[in-house]
């Protein structure tokens, strides 16, 4: 009798104990939408690094530790710090990635901790990160064309490009707005996917304009 009582409380003890997983999760990622600064960022990095999830192939804590990072690397003012935080974000990236080896998201965010890297020198790092940048995002729209975020950051890289080489307003303008025909239509195939960007190419458009 004390065995079959046991194993109903130890079975629902994990069930709770994934949902204040994801419920954490879900709570810091709200809180990243509402940051503004490099050591908010960072700050919420830390603070989902100590998420524990239940699910060993869940890779949104992974994935949210990296885009956090990241977010702190691109509104930190002292280029001398950039590399290490973005070490960080990148270690995250990699890990997810052992996780879900082909996704999409994934690819896109390490696209961007190569293009945050080019901030830390652009002549010296520009064309080398950019060429990576570049593959990643390839790779991720082959995955998946109708992701908005991916189609949002090649906006970004052709929009900042020289003319001479394909980029400018001109030619970014028709994949932001292809981008936003994407974000209109998007829903999130599960609760922490996610669903960043949309009013950041509405900004692009709106700067293009």
């Amino acid at each position: 009798m004390k065995i079959t009582r046991i194993i109903p409380i130890l079975f629902l003890s994990v069930v709770l104990l994934s949902f204040t997983s994801k419920d954490n999760l879900s709570t810091y990622i709200t809180a990243l939408k509402n940051s503004k600064t490099s050591t908010g960022f960072f700050e919420l990095a830390e603070k989902i690094e100590s998420i524990k999830p239940i699910n060993s192939q869940d890779w949104h804590p992974n994935y949210y530790a990296a885009y956090s990072y990241v977010l702190s690397a691109f509104t930190e003012k002292e280029q001398d710090k950039l590399d290490e935080i973005l070490d960080l974000a990148q270690g995250h990236v990699e890990r997810a990635q052992l996780i879900s080896p082909n996704n999409d998201e994934i690819l896109s965010l390490a696209a961007m901790i190569y293009s945050a890297r080019i901030i830390v020198n652009p002549n010296e790092r520009g064309y080398k990160f950019g060429q990576k940048s570049t593959q990643m995002l390839e790779r991720a729209r082959l995955i998946n064309q109708d992701n908005p975020r991916v189609l949002l950051l090649i906006a970004q890289s052709k929009m900042y490009m020289p003319v001479n080489y394909g980029g400018g307003c001109e030619n970014a303008r028709p994949i932001i707005e292809e981008a936003i025909t994407k974000f209109n239509v998007f829903e999130k195939s599960e609760k922490n996917s996610p669903d960043w960007g949309e009013n950041d190419a509405l900004e692009l458009l709106k700067n293009c304009s």
